[in-house]
């Protein structure tokens, strides 16, 4: 299970029963919390505070440094380091030379891997243009994403969302390999999105988010034969723990997993991404593995089918005690 760099601002206070701002406290609970869990075994900046633990209060420009320092110092799960300007770049690669004991970065994969998103339609604005332009540059693996509004800054139909999408990335990867043609491209985050008319508000968890990213995912896989794309499975619409937001992040993970992307990560996350919730971590890996469960299915062979087992209990018999039962619980 990985926490990837989708950094909240704000936390869910489950004791207060509040959404605040969030602090390098709460950071530094989050990532503690995650260090410890045998099954998270990546995070990545997911969190971005403007209170030290002084209660001092500091530029936002210097939300992803203080991050990934906070993470260098507390954890070695260490995913990747999210951007939020282009003047961050070089505090971060320091961070990174230092945590792998290196000179230079790695190329093929530095921590620094920001999905740099579009502005739909076709728009890349800044300051997402100065960090993927000083990342072709240096060669870094270009990471593309896109968040189309059904109704809004696209055609209000899905079939229209998935050709405008497409159309940006492809447009974007093309901008990318003008300047720097060796720099590699290793994929796109797709995020649509569809307007609720009724209420006027956006969602990131519908039924249409979820077939709108599923085609997108379905064109690059027949027609580019990119198979390794990454669908979202952190949102929800809802701006609290509990079933709202238990449904929506257990269905998004299951239509990753029916389409052959069981990627589980991003648990925590609330309302759309801005909020952070430590208790619905806890419940979202729990859901996270019930889907890789399902995912491994049945295996049938002489063993698992347990005739012998069958045969030695007899009629009316039990399994608690079998030596063989207990041996398959310790697995």
């Amino acid at each position: 299970y990985t926490i990837h760099g989708l950094p909240a601002v704000k936390i869910h206070d489950y004791e207060k029963g509040m959404i605040r701002e969030g602090t390098e406290e709460d950071a530094l609970r989050i990532i503690r919390l995650a260090d410890a869990m045998e099954d998270i075994k990546k995070i990545s900046s997911v969190f971005f505070y403007s209170v030290d633990l002084s209660g001092k209060s500091f530029n936002k420009e210097l939300w992803s440094v203080k991050i990934a320092a906070l993470l260098a110092k507390n954890t070695s799960k260490i995913g990747v380091f999210e951007l939020t300007h282009h003047s961050q770049i070089e505090y971060l690669l320091e961070i990174e030379c230092i945590i792998k004991g290196t000179k230079e970065p790695y190329k093929a994969r530095p921590m620094i891997q920001t999905v740099c998103y579009l502005m739909s339609p076709l728009m890349l604005g800044n300051p997402a243009a100065k960090i993927l332009l000083k990342n072709v540059k240096r060669g870094f693996p270009i990471f593309m994403g896109n968040m189309p509004i059904t109704g809004i800054s696209s055609p209000v139909t899905c079939a229209s969302n998935i050709a405008l999408g497409n159309a940006e990335i492809l447009g974007a990867v093309t901008a990318c390999k003008a300047v720097n043609p060796d720099a590699p491209y290793k994929g796109e985050a797709i995020v649509s999105c569809t307007l609720d008319i009724k209420t006027g508000s956006i969602s990131l968890a519908s039924p249409e988010v979820a077939l709108q990213d599923m085609g997108l995912r379905e064109l690059y896989a027949d027609l580019y034969g990119l198979n390794e794309r990454h669908m979202a499975s952190f949102e929800t619409d809802s701006n609290m723990p509990g079933g709202q937001a238990c449904f929506e992040r257990g269905m998004l993970n299951f239509r990753n997993l029916i389409s052959g992307l069981p990627n589980y990560m991003g648990g925590g996350y609330l309302c759309q991404g801005q909020i952070y919730s430590m208790e619905q971590l806890i419940v979202d890996i729990e859901i996270a593995k019930w889907m890789e469960r399902f995912s491994r299915g049945i295996e049938v062979n002489e063993e698992t089918l347990g005739v012998k087992q069958i045969q030695d209990a007899g009629i009316g018999g039990n399994f608690l005690e079998s030596e063989y039962t207990l041996n398959c619980f310790k697995k």
